[in-house]
């Protein structure tokens, strides 16, 4: 591998300049850091990271070690542990057990050679002395999962609750049977004495049954609950694996109306089995606890909160309802996870649906028409709809067989009003809400070249923007117009939708209703909104979609779109996987929101059917696949999965943003009845005149001010 003696030399530079550029330390220009990052790229360096750790006794390493990874939990572990850490400029080696206290002291003495700075322990041994060494020599240790001894430093799962909540669901006068590895792990002997206490404490003579079985026995083990002549009317397991032996081995005695009950503690997972019930740990968050407690960012707790699902997560219950639904919408992301998922819905009801789909622009002149003549039972419109074709199209869903206060209970607080209500009377229900969000190149904005360049040129950090001015500055720093090294052809994204640049202009009012704008505001407004244009990737004909293109296919560094869209940003593995999407709230007062709501038609004959449709796409179930598939939902449970928000990590700020974002209420002063895209639509218009000249900028205030005043019909 070269040196650094050796980049020097074909770059030109001295052995120190190579030295800071490496370590991105020192005082060096960013057309010097370029070459030098240039130079050994090409001649194939990298960072020599076991001897940095010698020359400061510590490596940023961190040692994992336990018992297996083919079980799911402990792979979703290391999966949080990792992301967390190697963000943090941290490499990680794994050591894996099987169970085996020896391997577990030969992995003890390998860790020693690469004294790494933290060390996660799942450990088998009952003696923590193999530690002490690690513990001396610098390493900080910590346990997890497996409870430890009191002064143990450890961090784990509450199993003395978990047993408390399932006892809950249990009968006094059930027999109980409980499948765990071994009980000479602290974790599980606890689990199981509180069951067992649980249960006595109600019957004295509960009978609780203990298999103990390591992993690659399970099926074996699992014959002991059914060949001993009492078997247990409810069996828990301590993961998965257990579980599905469990069941495999009931078959062959019962059928499915006599099976045992069987509960398992499991990972967080979309696709579990119906004829299990679980309690699910989050073994992700758990793995990324851990990583920012040790990285200093949490400060307390030896046991983290367990997220439970609904202990009848998965039992789905056919009523005999048969037939079939119309359902119009347009295509998007959402529209297509849809499709995916209703498959589910014919095979455990019976009615089939039936979407018909058509392009975002050419919605409206079909809702149109619905008013005259509508052959659907349940239409997918904007958001921004609902004000005008509500009513008229929609019948309510506080009356007949819609379950509302159910449905409430699954929304986010406070998304009623925008996407459901019309003068406080519900017509609607939430689909894929959404709101607007600034997507940025990470790598780009971290990149040492570039900020050093940056501050060459503004005098300033390179940051995410905060305000309009900094997002114009910014998109002409990443212009290749203006800026020649810019590894990008365009700042940023346009999109030239009437939404994008009311948007824009709402950011310079003194409120959020654009009112308030005096003439001399809204000129100098437009004037920076032109600026802004000159630094964009223009997508005359596009729509939100192709700003995410746009931008996933490094187009542009930065991108303002809808949150639903960012969906599409999932199919470009080497930005989400390599973490180069960063993500922030745009810079105005209230979050600007859009996304679809749907109703049910007032002259539809399937209303029950309607109504056993909307309680199934927002069961927790439902609703987190749907928003694993689609990237959104209005339903609160998808935000607290942690394998959701590993993919569109950008969700728990748009769960925040929906409670508190605008848009039907920007125009209070619009008439009853109103329709809100058509006032939009013609705004726009009017602001693309005067962006491209076509009238004077005062003719275009006033043309807006009027219509702002006088509304439409």
């Amino acid at each position: 591998m070269p040196t650094i003696k050796d980049i020097a030399k074909v770059a030109g530079v001295s052995h120190a300049t190579v030295s800071y550029v490496l370590n991105k330390k020192g005082n060096v220009s960013a057309e010097t850091i370029r070459l030098v990052e240039k130079v050994a790229d090409e001649m194939g360096y990298t960072i020599n990271e076991a001897a940095s750790s010698l020359r400061s006794g510590r490596s940023k390493v961190v040692a994992i070690i336990l018992p297996n990874v083919s079980l799911s939990g402990y792979k979703r572990f290391l999966d949080g542990l990792e992301a967390m850490f190697s963000g943090h400029g941290y490499n990680t080696a794994l050591y894996v057990t099987g169970d085996d206290g020896g391997k577990e002291v030969a992995a003890i003495d390998s860790v020693k050679s690469l004294r790494p700075e933290f060390l996660v322990v799942v450990s088998t041994l009952n003696d923590r002395d193999a530690y002490s060494s690690l513990v001396n020599f610098g390493t900080k240790v910590y346990f997890t999962d497996r409870v430890a001894a009191s002064d143990d430093p450890y961090i784990g799962f509450d199993y003395s609750r978990i047993a408390r909540d399932i006892s809950r669901t249990l009968d006094c006068s059930e027999s109980v049977g409980i499948f765990l590895n071994s009980l000479s792990f602290a974790n599980e002997k606890e689990f199981a004495g509180q069951i067992e206490d649980s249960l006595k404490a109600c019957k004295s003579n509960a009978s609780v049954m203990v298999v103990q079985g390591v992993s690659g026995q399970y099926e074996k083990m699992a014959f002991s609950f059914f060949s001993a002549g009492n078997v247990p009317s409810v069996i828990i397991t301590m993961n998965p694996d257990m579980a599905a032996a469990v069941l495999s081995v009931a078959y062959l005695y019962y059928d499915d109306t006599e099976l045992p009950y069987i509960i398992s503690l499991a990972p967080q997972n979309l696709l579990n089995n119906n004829r299990i019930t679980y309690y699910e740990l989050d073994y992700f968050g758990l793995g990324d606890y851990v990583a920012k407690y040790l990285l200093g960012f949490e400060s307390e707790g030896r046991t983290i909160s367990n997220r439970q699902l609904d202990m009848t997560f998965g039992r789905c219950l056919r009523d005999g309802s048969s037939g079939s639904i119309r359902l119009f919408s347009i295509d998007t992301p959402s529209t297509d996870a849809l499709r995916t998922l209703l498959p589910i819905f014919k095979k455990e009801s019976g009615i089939d649906v039936q979407i018909v789909a058509c392009r975002s622009n050419e919605s409206l002149s079909y809702i149109n028409q619905f008013e005259k003549s509508n052959p659907f039972d349940i239409i997918r419109m904007d958001m921004a709809l609902l004000s005008r074709f509500g009513d008229s199209l929609f019948c309510r869903l506080d009356e007949g067989p819609f379950d509302l206060p159910a449905l409430n209970e699954k929304m986010i607080d406070g998304i009623g009003k925008e996407y459901s209500e019309i003068h406080g009377v519900p017509y609607a229900i939430p689909f894929d809400p959404s709101v607007l969000m600034l997507f940025y190149r990470k790598d780009l904005f971290e990149n040492n070249a570039n900020v050093k360049l940056y501050k060459e040129m503004f005098k300033g950090v390179l940051a995410v923007p905060q305000n309009v001015d900094d997002y114009i500055q910014v998109s002409s720093f990443f212009d290749r117009d203006d800026n020649d090294t810019s590894l990008t052809l365009k700042g940023c994204s346009y999109t030239n939708l009437p939404v994008e640049l009311i948007f824009l202009l709402r950011t310079f009012s003194t409120d959020d209703t654009i009112l308030s704008m005096s003439k001399k505001e809204f000129i100098r407004a437009m004037q920076k909104m032109k600026s802004l244009m000159r630094h964009s990737y223009q997508l005359r004909n596009g729509w939100w979609g192709g700003a995410i293109d746009a931008f996933a296919n490094k187009d542009c560094a930065m991108s303002i779109a809808y949150s639903n869209y960012a969906e599409m940003l999932s199919s470009y593995n080497e930005m989400v996987l390599s973490k180069q999407v960063g993500y922030s709230n745009v810079f105005s007062k209230k979050p600007f929101l859009g996304g679809g709501i749907l109703g049910v038609s007032k002259n539809s004959e399937k209303k029950r059917e309607c109504a056993e449709f909307f309680n199934w796409l927002y069961s927790d179930r439902i609703a987190i696949l749907f928003a694993m598939i689609a990237g959104s939902s209005p339903c609160s449970k998808p935000y607290e999965r942690s394998e959701i928000l590993s993919v569109y990590p950008w969700l728990g700020t748009v769960k925040d943003n929906l409670m508190t974002g605008c848009r039907r209420s920007i125009f209070t002063n619009l008439k009853e009845g109103s329709d809100q895209i058509e006032f939009e639509n013609a705004l726009g218009l009017m602001l693309r005149n005067g962006l491209n000249d076509f009238y004077e900028m005062g003719d275009v205030y006033k043309e807006i001010k009027l219509l702002l005043t006088k509304g439409v019909r």
